[in-house]
C-alpha cells in the first residue's frame, strides 16, 4: 500500500511539473530562438508569396529559378518548407507554442504580482528580522521625534512612498519604491502574446498586390471581401528648378456603391488607407487618354483588345517604357488603331516633345488609313471619326491588407517598455525602527541586489550625516 501511495503521490506531481514546463521562461527562450531561425532561414531562401503562387506566368519563372539555382535539391526544400516558412505548419506550430507560453506565464505570474502591488504592508518587524536582514544597520538617536522627521524628510527624497505605525513609544516606518514595476513583467508577458497573435493574424489574413496599374480616371476594384473601389484622379510630378524630381502626388478616391468617401493626395511613404487596405504609391508610367467622336459628334465606342468591353468616348492605355505598342478598336466603324509612343517627357514639357506614331487601319486592308506622328493633345481626323490623344500618366500602387501588422507594432513597443521598466526599475523596500535610545534600518530589493547595496550604503551614509 506504502508502495501505491508513493507511486500516486508522483502521478499527482505531473500536472503541476506540465505547468512549470509550460510557465518557463526557459521555454519562452527556447520558441523565440527557434522562430527567429525559422524567420533567418526565410531570408536566405527564395519564398513563394500569394502573389507569385496566384499568378501561373508568374509561379512558372519562379519555379524554374530555384530549380536552376538548387537543382535536385529544390524539391526536398519545398518538401520540407523552406519555400514557404512564414506559413509553414512548422512556423504556425512555434507560434502556437509562443502564444500558449505567454499566456501561461501571465497567469502564473499575475496573482503573486497583484497580491505584492495591492498588499497593504506592515511597517513593524521584530528586531531579529533586522539582524538577519542582507542589508541592515544601526545609529544612535538623541530625540525620536526629530529622527522621525529626518528619516522620513530623507526616504521621501530617494522616492520611498512611507508608511509609519505607532506602537508602544516605538515608532515603525516602512517604505517601497518602484513597487509597480512588477508589473513590467506581467506587460513583457502579455506583449509576446500579442505579437503571436498578430503574427498568426497576418499569416492567415493577409495578402498584398505588388502592382496595379491605374491610368486616369481608371477604376481598382479592391476584392477580398471589401465592397469599395479606388478612382485614379491624375499624377503630378513636381521638379526643382533644374528639372529633377522633387515630389511625386497621385491623386486617389475611394467609392463606395459609385459615392464618394474618401479623397487623399498620395505621396512615397504617405499611403491612403480605408477599411485596413492601404494603397502605396510605388512608380508610375506614361499613359495615353484617347477621346473619339463620329461623324455626327457622338462619343465613339472603343476598346483595348477585342475580347473587352467597349468604353464610350473615352480609352486609356498605359504604356511600359518608351517605343512600347499597343493597339485600339473602333469596333462601329470596324477601325484598328496601332499606337506607338516616342517619348517619356511627358506633358509638363512645355516644348511638347512627347509625341505618338499612329497608323488606322479598315479591317481586310494593308494600306493604312492615317499614318503619322501626333503630338500631345493633338486631333486627328478621319473620314468617318475623329480623335484626340492626350499623353498622361499612370501610378502604380502596392495595395496591402495587413490586420495583424500594427498589433504587431503596438506590442513590439509594449514589450521594449515592460523591459525597460524590468531592467531599469527595481522594488526595494526599506524598514525603520524608531526608539528613543537608537534606530535600526534594514533593506532589500528584488532584483539587482549589488545596485540596491550601494543605493543602501549611500542611504546610511546620508543618515548618519543628518542624525548628527
Amino acid at each position: 500500500m506504502a508502495g501505491s501511495g508513493k507511486s500516486i503521490g508522483k502521478t499527482g506531481n505531473l500536472p503541476r511539473k506540465a505547468w512549470r514546463t509550460i510557465c518557463s521562461i526557459r521555454l519562452t527562450v527556447i520558441l523565440l530562438s527557434a522562430i527567429l531561425l525559422i524567420f533567418l532561414l526565410g531570408t536566405l531562401f527564395p519564398q513563394l508569396t500569394w502573389e507569385i503562387a496566384t499568378d501561373e506566368t508568374a509561379h512558372a519563372q519562379w519555379v524554374a529559378a530555384v530549380q536552376e539555382r538548387y537543382g535536385g535539391f529544390s524539391d526536398v526544400y519545398r518538401t520540407v518548407g523552406l519555400f514557404s516558412v512564414y506559413s509553414s505548419p512548422l512556423s504556425m506550430l512555434l507560434l502556437l507554442a509562443l502564444l500558449i507560453n505567454g499566456i501561461a506565464c501571465t497567469v502564473d505570474r499575475l496573482g503573486p504580482i497583484w497580491r505584492a502591488i495591492t498588499a497593504k504592508p506592515s511597517a513593524a518587524r521584530p528586531d531579529s528580522f533586522y539582524m538577519k536582514a542582507a542589508n541592515h544597520t544601526s545609529l544612535k538617536v538623541t530625540s525620536r521625534e526629530e529622527a522621525r522627521k529626518r528619516v522620513t524628510s530623507l526616504l521621501s527624497r530617494h522616492r520611498y512612498r512611507l508608511l509609519i505605525e505607532e506602537r508602544e513609544g516605538v515608532t515603525y516606518i516602512g517604505g517601497h519604491r518602484n513597487r509597480l514595476a512588477r508589473m513590467g513583467t506581467l506587460i513583457t508577458h502579455s506583449a509576446l502574446v500579442l505579437i503571436a497573435l498578430g503574427t498568426v493574424w497576418s499569416s492567415l489574413c493577409a495578402w498584398r498586390e505588388p502592382a496595379v496599374l491605374l491610368g486616369p480616371g481608371q477604376l481598382h476594384d479592391v476584392g477580398h471581401g471589401h465592397h469599395f473601389q479606388v478612382r485614379h484622379e491624375g499624377f503630378e510630378v513636381e521638379r526643382y528648378a533644374d528639372g529633377q524630381p522633387k515630389d511625386y502626388r497621385s491623386h486617389l478616391v475611394v467609392l463606395e456603391e459609385g459615392l464618394e468617401v474618401l479623397r487623399k493626395t498620395v505621396r512615397l511613404n504617405d499611403p491612403l488607407t480605408y477599411q485596413g487596405v492601404s494603397f502605396y504609391l510605388s512608380s508610375s508610367g506614361p499613359a495615353l487618354r484617347m477621346l473619339g467622336w463620329d461623324s455626327g459628334g457622338q462619343p465613339l465606342p472603343m476598346q483595348s483588345s477585342p475580347d473587352e468591353q467597349a468604353a464610350t468616348g473615352e480609352v486609356v492605355l498605359n504604356f511600359s517604357a518608351e517605343c512600347d505598342e499597343k493597339s485600339l478598336y473602333l469596333p462601329s466603324l470596324d477601325i484598328r488603331l496601332r499606337v506607338i509612343l516616342y517619348n517619356q517627357s511627358m506633358p509638363e514639357q512645355a516644348s511638347g516633345e512627347s509625341f505618338l506614331f499612329v497608323e488606322a487601319f479598315q479591317a481586310g486592308q494593308d494600306e493604312p488609313l492615317f499614318s503619322d506622328y501626333v503630338y500631345q493633345g493633338e486631333k486627328v481626323q478621319l473620314s468617318t471619326a475623329s480623335l484626340q490623344f492626350i499623353t498622361d500618366y499612370y501610378s502604380v500602387l502596392q495595395v496591402v491588407s495587413d490586420p495583424g501588422f500594427v498589433p504587431v507594432v503596438m506590442a513590439s513597443f509594449l514589450g521594449m517598455g515592460g523591459l525597460l521598466i524590468s531592467f531599469y526599475f527595481h522594488p526595494n523596500r526599506v524598514w525603520v525602527k524608531l526608539t528613543d535610545g537608537g534606530l535600526l534600518l534594514a533593506g532589500s530589493a528584488q532584483r539587482n541586489r549589488v545596485k540596491f547595496e550601494a543605493d543602501f550604503a549611500k542611504l546610511v551614509e546620508e543618515l548618519e550625516e543628518k542624525l548628527r
